[in-house]
């Protein structure tokens, strides 16, 4: 699929909002904060889905090794503060790797664990830094997966692929339209409103339709008959 690029972005953007004068700025500012709401929207649709803008040159993981009984500084994208949920933490042990569990201050059994050592089964999410319980009694090496935020364009580059898909292009387009068109007096603004909430649902089913374990291929739900569908008399 041939994707689209920003300059496409920013001149539809113009047509929708009318406002063939806004400084490119401007339209990439609101066609940044489109893409957030376009990656918030995707990263809560559904814990199976796992989307990543095409922008993004590698995969959305990391590994880290330490004695550590917090886990705040893990390199690449976690570092820069791009993790927006994190899907699952694994524990390397004998070279293969293990899922950690959630546990959280109200469980029943947290302030064991905290008073513990030894090898770590659980793990606390407290804000950005991830606990783990019992306390470490050696070094590890943790894998962590996440969702993360789609890339932010650049004024300067704007022949740029949009790593989007065509509704999600749509989408973030009518969001900047809205934005940009926010303090004038235009009617149309209405028209561009309403048609938000139809591409934000069709974009919440498509990513929950997703599915990580068939490589991301989308499950269609076929209609089903049975022997005693059709009677005759």
């Amino acid at each position: 699929m041939i994707q689209n690029t920003v300059n496409t972005l920013v001149d539809y953007v113009k047509d929708l909002s009318g406002q063939t004068n806004a400084p490119i700025a401007k339209i990439i500012r609101a066609l940044n904060f489109g893409t957030d709401h376009l990656s918030t929207i995707k990263l809560m649709a559904g814990s199976k889905s796992n989307p990543d803008s095409s922008n993004h040159s590698d995969l959305p993981s990391t590994t880290v090794t330490t004695s550590a009984t917090t886990l705040s500084q893990t390199g690449g994208d976690l570092d820069n503060g791009e993790l927006s949920t994190l899907r699952t933490l694994e524990i390397e042990l004998g070279g293969v790797y293990t899922r950690l569990r959630t546990v959280d201050t109200r469980d029943a059994d947290y302030e064991y664990l905290q008073s513990q050592t030894g090898t770590p089964t659980r793990f606390d999410l407290d804000g950005n830094v991830i606990k783990l319980l019992p306390v470490p009694d050696a070094s590890y090496t943790y894998r962590l997966t996440y969702g993360r935020v789609h890339p932010r364009y650049d004024a300067t580059n704007l022949t740029q692929a949009t790593g989007l898909l065509p509704n999600e292009e749509e989408y973030v387009a009518l969001y900047a339209a809205d934005r940009i068109m926010i303090g004038t007096s235009d009617s149309a603004r209405t028209a561009v409103r309403n048609e938000l909430p139809i591409k934000q649902r069709e974009i919440e089913k498509m990513a929950a339709l997703k599915d990580q374990s068939t490589s991301k291929r989308l499950k269609p739900r076929a209609n089903t008959f049975t022997r005693n569908t059709f009677r005759t008399r």
